[in-house]
């Protein structure tokens, strides 16, 4: 099945076909089941804050409308980065058959065919990585350069490490140098940094957790503390008071998202 926001274009590698249109993953279209459940999600944690807070169905009703629209543009931000966290993953694996296959003594068209093959076998024809190493095989079957081929994957992939690899290949295979040479040592530092990159996001899975949680603590505290704000709960200086302490949480949640968020 072929994952939301993701054309199926799978062709048959024919050298007759023209040249190839890819995927962009700076962009993701989210089908209508991904805008309502963004929106429900929104929207009813909008309503359970605003109850909380201020008991009002009229200011529930327009946080919740507010809430669910801004949480579409949220779910969408979130797809992009899975997708290209998936994406990066799988190009690690990638690295791993070409740089093989090229230590092996073949060519960069045949070391991107058993690649082909190879990502199939792991990931499936339905993951991003095959379906790039598809693009790939068949632009060269149509005379098309490997440079511009990965230049563009690269260009569209968004990801700074496959952008970086594209780059190298590129230098490279242009300047003819020890093209065995050259991806070996990038294969090792691109292979490197991801491992680390993702090491220290299962570290930060527990802190955000934390964070997510702490976040939580006002909607626990604010009914406890009812008996003491009794007879002054439509006051001006209480309501204030209110959306002070709310937009100071929100606030302290958007920095803690960024302290959490760390890239390399």
């Amino acid at each position: 099945m072929i994952k939301p926001g993701l054309k199926n274009t799978i062709e048959t590698p024919d050298c007759g076909e023209a040249a190839l249109t890819g995927y962009d993953y700076h962009v993701y279209t989210m089908t209508l089941r991904d805008r309502l459940l963004a929106f429900v999600i929104g929207a009813a944690g909008a309503a359970i804050v605003m109850h909380i807070f201020f008991g009002n169905v009229f200011v529930d009703l327009l946080a919740m409308v507010v809430t669910g629209i801004v949480a579409q543009k949220i779910y969408r931000k979130m797809m992009i980065e899975r997708i290209k966290n998936k994406l990066t993953i799988q190009f690690k694996d990638m690295l791993d058959s070409v740089t093989s296959s090229i230590s092996a003594g073949k060519v960069a068209q045949a070391a991107f065919m058993d690649a082909e093959k190879d990502m199939r076998l792991q990931y499936g024809e339905d993951s991003y990585i095959f379906r790039e190493l598809h693009k790939i095989n068949i632009g060269l079957c149509n005379n098309l350069t490997i440079e511009t081929i990965l230049s563009d994957f690269g260009r569209r992939s968004g990801v700074e490490d496959i952008e970086s690899f594209a780059n190298v290949f590129v230098i490279a295979n242009r300047q003819g140098g020890n093209i065995k040479t050259i991806l070996t040592e990038t294969k090792s530092i691109l292979c490197d940094k991801i491992e680390i990159e993702q090491e220290i996001k299962t570290m930060l899975g527990a802190t955000k957790n934390q964070l997510n949680i702490m976040m939580i603590m006002p909607l626990l505290i604010v009914p406890m503390s009812a008996g003491f704000t009794e007879g002054a709960e439509n006051s001006f200086s209480n309501i204030m008071v209110k959306v002070g302490a709310l937009i100071a949480f929100v606030i302290a949640y958007i920095i803690g998202r960024k302290i959490t968020s760390i890239k390399m």
